[in-house]
């Protein structure tokens, strides 16, 4: 009896051990004491709100310095710019959101101003209106805490009051960091159950930005909005607070499926279409959840992650995105596949696709379609009337997969998981020498082209805003009312040579208003790989065969993997090689609207680099016997042992 125990001790001890191990050496204990930005106990009568570097990264606790080093809290800052990439895009200032390429489809939208800023046409948003804008999702930390020379926001502000009114600063100019206070790391939005992130929302949009933490996560009530000129307090919930002062918190290890997708709807809705339901994803119907493969710290699969505790999170290979891509491809179907977990054998798909399985990426045949509305074509040229849309969201016009208008943030705050509001199969491109699924946009936008440089510069959708706003308000430039609905479906597009001259001779005729020196530079129209200089005459840009232009996103698709019995060849070789085969004769969008408004489109075999001999030839390939009966032998045998 006394070897049993001790060898039950025994056991427990290597289980503890373990434990503390897989899960980094720590939890989080239940009940916590809260401290504002300068350290000191929060208790029920305190006003001010609770600081999360102060709270969660004491020492002995989290390493807060660390921790923010992952790459959602940096949102790309830090990365070494290529000469080569900063050539072509002049406003490149990193590969994340924070200063990216853009944000987060194409061309004209948001960009991150330099931190000195030079000209007129180098303004768009700086530090803090990114941090107005894009508070919500970004987890605080890092950039939404410190400038580009590494002060806190709100601290040197008060230092140096003059920075808000230098027109010529990235980081201050407008700014009002000294009233808001800075945005630091905010661990319960991911690990705190029943964190309302609408709430955080709202606070950080009334640019109450150090208290947005406080009031999400029902710690206490915020009174007063610094948009409004007041100095907020915190009225906390005393019945949080046990005799010693000390905090509940229902914090879990394990993050909800609910907080990834809370934030990356508002992102990958345009690009990819966001569902990530287990109706429409057999892993999440299996009970999976987004971290079991996006891991993190000692659970990650790879080297480049594991051990470093620095909440980098493994990543797939995206041609869109750029954020670290030394880390790419941590994560791929192979990760967990290759060793015949759930009795998914790689040889087995060798032996029946052959040639295909070296040429295929898994998600062509696993991702033969998508759920809902993702955006094929971005229009940000002309002003769109839609009263559903926010007045100053009408500069950019969405067109989906059919190249059909609709109304994208309709779609989006209306969406529902269980009801999905449109299905689309994905175009097929080749990305390093595989076919993948991948939604490739188009784009058409404004630019400016510099003699003797190879980029073209973005013309700030703030100021294309406010030409329109001119335009019908007060009458300017009535040129623009040349600009026509040329195919009917009620949203005007710019299509024809007279259309083009009109929209290129308006911008530039508004910038010369506004005192906006161009030096030497060309307004342009840029439409996919074509750059205008006026009605006729253009340019053509080099670009890869999975993209539409340089400046216009492509992006893989990785979610809504279906069942074995709903991929693409599951019943049928011929699903791929027969003269009906949508593998090879789906029609792909080439190029945007001719002179009557018609869009252009072409058979997909084209794209991925086939002669129309050469299709002919695979659309009529005979299988061999023993091939087709492998085949419905593995379906049965896999229909077996999975019940």
């Amino acid at each position: 009896m006394k070897y049993l125990l001790y060898a039950l001790l025994g056991l427990f001890v290597v289980v503890a051990i373990a434990v503390i191990i897989i899960t980094g050496g720590s939890q989080c204990p239940r009940k916590i004491y809260l401290r504002d930005e300068n350290g000191n106990i929060i208790t029920p009568q305190s006003i001010v709100p609770y600081s999360p570097r102060q709270t969660c990264g004491l020492s002995g606790c989290h390493d807060y310095e660390k921790i923010v080093k992952g790459y959602h809290f940096t949102q790309g800052w830090g990365e070494k710019v290529k000469a080569a990439d900063k050539d072509i895009y002049p406003w490149l200032l990193s590969y994340g959101n924070y200063g990216g390429r853009w944000c987060p489809t194409a061309p004209d939208f948001h960009w991150l101003s330099p931190l000195k800023i030079s000209s007129p046409l180098e303004y768009d948003l700086t530090s803090f209106s990114f941090a107005a804008n894009c508070g919500v999702c970004h987890p605080g930390g890092n950039t939404m805490e410190h400038d580009r020379q590494g002060h806190r926001y709100d601290v040197y502000l008060k230092e140096h009051p003059e920075m808000a009114a230098d027109p010529t600063n990235g980081d201050y100019y407008q700014s009002k960091w000294d009233k808001t206070g800075v945005i630091e790391a905010d661990c319960l939005m991911c690990h705190l159950k029943g964190y309302n992130f609408k709430i955080r929302w709202a606070q950080i949009q009334n640019l109450n930005f150090k208290w947005a933490s406080t009031a999400a996560a029902h710690l206490g009530e915020v009174i007063g909005t610094v948009k409004s000129g007041q100095t907020p307090i915190v009225r906390y919930n005393p019945r949080l607070f046990d005799a010693k002062g000390k905090v509940f918190l229902n914090l879990t290890r394990k993050v909800d499926d609910k907080i990834c997708i809370g934030c990356h709807k508002f992102s990958d809705w345009k690009k990819r279409g966001v569902t990530w339901s287990a109706q429409h994803d057999i892993h999440l119907k299996k009970g999976m959840h987004c971290i079991d493969c996006h891991r993190a710290g000692m659970l990650a699969p790879d080297p480049k992650i594991r051990g470093k505790e620095e909440h980098q999170f493994a990543k797939g290979d995206d041609p869109g995105v750029w954020v670290r891509n030394d880390l790419d491809n941590t994560l791929t179907c192979k990760t967990c596949h290759a060793q015949g977990l759930k009795r998914i054998y790689m040889w087995g798909h060798k032996l029946i696709l052959g040639k295909c399985f070296a040429k295929l990426d898994c998600t062509v045949c696993h991702i033969p379609q998508r759920a809902c509305q993702a955006a094929l074509i971005q229009d940000s040229t002309v002003f769109n009337k839609n009263t559903g849309i926010p007045e100053s969201k009408r500069v950019w016009t969405y067109y989906g997969e059919e190249g059909k208008y609709y109304n994208y943030y309709k779609d989006l705050l209306s969406y529902l998981p269980d009801q999905p509001v449109h299905f689309w199969q994905p175009e097929l491109c080749i990305y390093k020498d595989k076919i993948y699924p991948i939604n490739r946009t188009h784009t058409i936008w404004l630019g400016l082209k510099t003699p003797g440089k190879p980029g073209i510069m973005q013309i700030s959708m703030h100021k294309l805003w406010e030409i329109w706003q001119e335009h019908y308000k007060e009458g300017k430039y009535p040129e623009l009312n040349k600009i026509k609905d040329d195919n009917n479906d009620g949203y005007p597009e710019i299509n024809t040579p007279a259309e083009r001259t009109t929209i290129i001779k308006a911008v530039k005729a508004f910038l010369k208003d506004k005192g906006v020196d161009l030096d030497k530079g060309e307004v342009v129209l840029v439409e996919d790989n074509l750059v205008y200089t006026d009605g006729t005459h253009y340019k053509i840009l080099p670009k890869t065969s999975y993209e539409s232009s340089p400046y216009a996103s492509a992006f893989k698709l990785s979610h809504d993997v279906v069942p074995r019995e709903m991929t693409r060849g599951y019943r049928s070789c011929k699903e791929c090689h027969s003269p009906k085969s949508e593998f090879f004769y789906r029609p792909v969008l080439v190029k945007l609207w001719d002179a009557n408004g018609k869009l252009q489109w072409e058979p997909q075999y084209k794209q991925l680099g086939y002669t129309k001999e050469q299709v002919e030839r695979l659309t009529h390939l005979k299988i061999p016997t023993w091939k087709r009966r492998l085949h419905r032998w593995w379906n049965a045998w896999h229909e077996f042992w999975s019940g």
